[in-house]
């Protein structure tokens, strides 16, 4: 099982792939955010090229575990993808 791991910024967003057995990852070329729209399209064909299963995205959180502005973009971004 293929997982496609996500560090969702405002300007780039980090893509990392596993193996096929899940255990070990490597860094994807970093995407230049273009359009929410474009960057799920980019994003799509990434998962349909390498057969990924699942995606994992990495939450950002405050020292106190607060989620700030930044979290809440990407959980935004998360539920866009999931529309598609």
């Amino acid at each position: 099982m293929r997982f496609l791991g996500l560090d969702i910024g405002s300007k780039r967003i980090g893509i990392a792939l596993s193996d096929e057995l899940g255990i070990t990852a490597q860094g994807l070329p970093t995407l230049l955010c273009a359009t929410p729209k474009k960057d799920i399209q980019k994003l799509l064909e990434i998962v349909s090229q390498h057969k990924v299963e699942k995606i994992v995205v990495g939450l950002p959180k405050n020292m106190d575990g607060t989620l700030g502005k930044s979290a809440e973009q990407v959980l935004t971004f998360i539920e866009v993808m999931k529309g598609k």
